[in-house]
């Protein structure tokens, strides 16, 4: 055979070959792509930044000011809220049924009972009230909900927390908006606020951590003295002001990340900013939202409480009806509330 046959034969074999593919991973790269990073970053955590690399920012609203600002808020749009309440309520008793119905006539009746054997005369209500209280914040009747219903619940919650924020940047903007709107169009960021719910319970693992690991060691006498009890509490709580101090910034990313075109872990790196420098301030006005929630439900639920410890209805889920009430008006105050106080940081950021 010649020689140029020879050669084109060569070639043809040789390009008959596919190419292998070759994954590489430079660790100069990576190592660059960090130095780079914290190079950008003024601020590192768990590192104290100096006075001078701190930004210059004005003082966030008060605790009552920005609470009464966001109930004005609220009270401004009552009337697109008070039809997204309404959808709410419906839409979780369709879901859970007579569940939370059931669970509270047994509870009561354990309460009752327990009442009863201990022999208290004026304190009898007030007991029973706080005990189903107690219940209600905690979960405890929607212990018997199926798998498949609290899956829908979860995603009935992540939907509201959508359309609110959805309609209060709308609404806050001036632009005239229904109910309809915010459902129909709120549901593009859905991928993405999960991604950052799941960041979110992985940042709450070191206090669910260690709240569990002290309760478990006091409660089976594992420990014999007070010091090393104190020493679990003291680990406890460091733990967790770990995943309080990295959630404080994750419900901004939450609002962050309903942007459009903005990707969790960009929102993530934002809300970081944002927070940068007044992380404590933004932890205690969470705290404080926690306080102004626990109001709604005791102004709401105690009443509803009492009212059907003296007036028997069987077939008026009273209590159930109270509660989808008091859980859809949290969401709604409470959504406005970290939403407008996102805005008041990043008003404040840029004068």
């Amino acid at each position: 055979m010649p020689t140029s046959q020879k050669t084109v034969v060569t070639k043809n074999k040789q390009s008959s070959k596919k190419p292998k593919r070759q994954f590489r991973f430079s660790e100069a790269r990576l190592v660059r792509r960090l130095i780079s990073l914290r190079a950008r970053r003024a601020h590192k955590s768990f590192v104290l930044t100096r006075r001078r690399d701190i930004p210059k920012r004005a003082n966030l609203p008060g605790y009552i000011q920005l609470s009464w600002y966001v109930g004005q808020k609220v009270w401004e749009f009552r009337r697109v809220f008070l039809i997204l309440l309404g959808l709410y309520m419906l839409a979780s008793l369709l879901l859970i049924g007579y569940a939370q119905q059931d669970n509270y006539r047994s509870l009561t009746g354990a309460i009752g009972d327990i009442v009863k054997e201990v022999g208290t005369d004026g304190l009898d209500a007030m007991t029973q009230v706080a005990g189903l209280f107690g219940a209600s914040l905690l979960g405890s009747l929607n212990s018997s909900l199926t798998d498949m219903q609290q899956f829908y619940l979860v995603g009935l919650y992540i939907l509201m927390w959508l359309a609110v924020v959805w309609l209060l940047r709308q609404m806050l903007a001036g632009n005239s908006v229904k109910v309809r709107d915010g459902l129909y169009n709120s549901g593009a960021p859905l991928i993405s606020s999960i991604c950052i719910v799941a960041i979110m319970m992985f940042q709450a693992l070191p206090g669910a951590i260690g709240v569990l690991l002290f309760t478990s060691v006091t409660q089976d006498n594992f420990v014999s003295g007070g010091v090393v009890a104190m020493c679990f509490g003291i680990a406890a709580l460091l733990l967790t002001v770990l995943s309080l101090y990295w959630l404080s910034s994750s419900f901004i990313a939450l609002i962050i990340v309903t942007l459009p075109g903005t990707y969790p872990m960009v929102a993530m790196r934002s809300a970081s900013g944002v927070a940068l420098g007044r992380r404590l301030q933004l932890l205690l006005r969470l705290l404080w939202l926690v306080v102004l929630l626990l109001l709604i439900w005791i102004v709401l639920l105690v009443p509803a409480l009492l009212i059907d410890l003296w007036v028997k209805v069987e077939w008026l889920p009273l209590v159930t009806l109270v509660i989808q009430l008091a859980t859809g008006a949290s969401f709604i105050y409470g959504i406005s509330y970290i939403f407008i106080l996102y805005q008041k940081m990043i008003s404040s950021s840029d004068e």
